[in-house]
């Protein structure tokens, strides 16, 4: 059978992403290949142009049929490295975005930053530095992926089976959150109502009286103790909980930095005693090193539990 355009076309797509040293064996490989399968329903009955185009159409994308002659994967990622690649990704976004993001974050509020511009460093910070790990990690692997040999880079043992998740163990820290947050919430209505603070002889409130960061502060109570909740109904902590933990913790962590750093925590009567005292810049200081740290703890801790369950 004569060459045909169509033939011509797709041999000369496939060659032209095969390494330059084998285009003319594989020219004349594909070639014979295609023209033997042609021949073969022409013998069969089928026209000479439906026949070819059939052969051409089960051959599939030229690039793809170039890329086996190549040994060259069409993933970015291959089977080859990806479990790596995704335990290596998934350490690094746990371990460097909230690092990174409270780093951003304690920086501005320690130089005295509104609360909006607080909150916009976090949210900003935390993107930023999850697209950068995501890319990097992915490029690095990706290029060791194509270096590489064709074997995995850790070879699975059956030592790295996980071990089953016992269920139950969770109801007594559910009820402790549920007794913490009921305290919380008593301690803020005694605050408003009574006083935490003795000053001039006169019982007073250590809080702001704004029902708005109340009822954030109610709101913050109520989200993070929703992780605990998610773990006593599935029996044990796991790393989607742990993640989602992670998540509630940084963003209600963000949010009291914020309100702290601009003012809106303590009541005027209190905050204006401190900057009597001279000691209002090293009590927000202090008090926002403390929610920093609480929240990093906050977060290794939902991870150190899902780890400690999964292990028991």
């Amino acid at each position: 059978m004569s060459d045909t355009t169509l033939t011509q076309r797709y041999v000369a797509a496939v060659v032209r992403s095969v390494p330059e040293d084998a285009r003319t064996d594989v020219a004349a490989e594909l070639e014979a290949s295609i023209h033997d399968q042609v021949d073969a329903r022409i013998d069969a009955g089928e026209p000479t142009t439906d026949a070819e185009r059939a052969v051409l159409v089960e051959l599939g994308d030229p690039a793809a049929l170039a890329a086996s002659y190549a040994g060259r994967p069409l993933t970015l990622v291959g089977p080859r490295v990806y479990l790596q690649w995704r335990r290596t990704l998934v350490m690094l976004l746990w371990i460097v975005v909230p690092l990174g993001t409270i780093g951003a974050v304690l920086i501005d509020a320690l130089t005295g930053e509104a609360a909006g511009t607080i909150i916009a460093t976090g949210i900003t910070t935390l993107m930023q530095i999850g697209l950068h790990v995501a890319f990097w990690t992915t490029l690095a692997f990706a290029v060791v992926d194509r270096a590489g040999a064709a074997t995995p880079m850790q070879p699975w043992t059956p030592e790295r089976l996980p071990r089953l998740v016992p269920r139950g163990g969770t109801a007594g820290e559910t009820i402790a959150s549920a007794v913490t947050i009921a305290i919380a919430i008593g301690a803020l209505l005694w605050d408003r109502l009574v006083g935490f603070v003795v000053l001039d002889g006169e019982a007073g409130p250590a809080l702001t009286s704004s029902p708005l960061v109340l009822v954030l502060l109610v709101a913050v109570l109520v989200a993070q103790s929703a992780p605990q909740l998610a773990a006593s109904r599935s029996g044990a902590w796991t790393r989607r909980i742990a993640v989602a933990n992670a998540i509630v913790s940084l963003a209600t962590g963000t949010l009291l930095v914020g309100l702290v750093a601009a003012g809106l925590v303590l009541s005027e009567r209190l905050a204006d005693r401190l900057e009597t005292w001279g000691v209002a810049p090293v009590a927000g200081a202090i008090a926002i090193v403390v929610l920093v740290v609480g929240t990093a703890w906050n977060v290794v801790d939902g991870f150190l539990r899902a780890r400690k369950a999964q292990r028991a």
